[in-house]
């Protein structure tokens, strides 16, 4: 999973080619949305701008096709005091910034599609950063979805409720869209602001937890301070005019070299299998060949990294973080509300009927350190019945993932690291521990 050449030549080129100056605020807009929504934007962007003081300057920016759309300045002379003569002397950028909310999509009227208001965000922070002069402190908001939804490589899309692991963070932009290794002072004395569409305030408490904090961590990997992440326009204003601090946070960042992009499981869909109760009814017969509603879930007791694995049968492809969909399933992270990437549950369910004498699972200690073997607790739903066992991982440090492909070939463990189900024992007789 790696970028082109192609691809990092564009970009830089992109900051590379416009002459950098001494912008006070950068504003970054989203071509994917309705011609009324956008002309509002413009409109009250404007408003803001005649209101500041003499010398104040503004970069307007195209966060869809990654080009500067005008520059705005208010001018020191006291003739040009009023906002009318602000905008008549700026009437070019004006214009600019009118003809680009006329041209928005006609077509992406539907608020609560994926792709309305989407920004290529980590280019469009680069290409702000790359046209301000001599480090000086700007500001950037970012008006749009904070989903980055590339069209190049799947895998690192935010699509479906997918986030990036702190993993991304880890690495260059060669590795990964979101790396941020190779220019770790970029945004230094820059301060970002999320003006977010509505639906993303009252998403799902988890979803968003998350969402808002890789943002954060990923800003500050780059230098700079996230202030704002709102669908309020008046409290960003408050947060410019007023130089906000940015909000106290806990949030640490994982070191892990796992490059995921984490599916978050919503409440609306689906209901925890860790709440769930238990049955003691087990399963037979054509519900353990023809099983349907399967979902498989583990969670253990220490700081470390468990990793689940699973295919329907011999040959499918194998569900896991480094493979988080395939045409029978996905792989998803049911996250408790906290800074630790660890406290999250590994789920996978399927969207195909199972014969569970052909499911394999597999779980593997993947990374950290326990004075004691790790213990934890599989469950796995049948046919809207879910069942338990509790197990145990021998090993106490994470070993990477090496013997998993062997593991799956040979059903034997290829170290004291991994352990293996045998899903039929689950679903069929009285809990014993694996």
């Amino acid at each position: 999973m790696k970028l082109s050449i192609l691809n990092v030549l564009t970009i830089f080129l992109l900051i590379s080619c416009t002459p950098a100056m001494a912008y006070d605020a950068v504003f970054v807009f989203s071509k994917r949305q309705s011609q009324e929504e956008a002309a509002a934007q413009v409109k009250a962007v404007l408003q803001y701008l005649t209101r500041q003081q003499a010398g104040y300057e503004a970069l307007f920016i195209d966060g869809s096709k990654l080009k500067t759309l005008g520059a705005y300045k208010n001018p020191e002379k006291s003739a040009y005091n009023s906002p009318k003569a602000r905008l008549k002397i700026n009437g070019k950028a004006v214009k600019s910034l009118m003809d680009f909310a006329n041209a928005t999509s006609t077509v992406w009227l539907d608020k609560n599609d994926e792709d309305y208001g989407s920004l290529n965000i980590p280019q469009a922070l680069r290409l702000a950063a790359g046209n301000r002069k001599d480090n000086d402190a700007v500001d950037i908001i970012l008006i749009g979805s904070p989903l980055y939804l590339t069209s190049s490589d799947y895998n690192f899309s935010m699509k479906e409720g997918r986030i990036p692991s702190d993993g991304h963070l880890n690495v260059s932009r060669a590795v990964s869209p979101y790396g941020t290794a190779d220019q770790p002072d970029l945004l230094q004395h820059m301060r970002v602001h999320f003006l977010v569409p509505e639906k993303f305030i009252h998403k799902e408490s988890r979803y968003r937890f998350y969402l808002e904090r890789f943002w954060t961590l990923y800003v500050e990997k780059l230098g700079g301070t996230l202030i704002s992440f709102t669908h309020d326009w008046p409290s960003i204003i408050y947060a410019l005019e007023n130089n906000t601090a940015p909000k106290s946070h806990a949030y640490e960042l994982d070191p892990t070299p796992k490059l995921e992009m984490i599916y978050f499981m919503s409440g609306a869909r689906h209901s925890s299998i860790f709440d769930r109760k238990l049955d003691t009814i087990y399963q037979r017969g054509a519900d353990i060949t023809n099983a349907r509603k399967v979902m498989i879930g583990i969670k253990w007791d220490c700081m470390c990294d468990i990793d689940l694995y699973a295919r329907p049968f011999k040959g499918a492809p194998i569900l896991s973080f480094y493979n988080s969909k395939t045409p029978q399933g996905r792989h998803y992270k049911e996250h408790v509300i906290s800074d630790k990437a660890e406290l999250a549950f590994e789920i996978i369910t399927f969207d195909v009927p199972v014969d569970l004498t052909k499911l394999e699972i597999l779980i593997n200690y993947f990374g950290g350190q326990t004075r004691t073997p790790v213990k934890g607790e599989i469950r796995l739903a049948v046919n809207s019945e879910v069942y338990a066992r509790e197990f145990y991982i021998e090993g106490k440090k994470g070993y990477s993932s090496e013997g998993i492909l062997e593991s799956f070939e040979s059903r034997k463990a290829a170290n004291r690291y991994i352990r293996l189900f045998d899903p039929v024992e689950i679903v069929t007789k009285p809990d014993e521990w694996f």
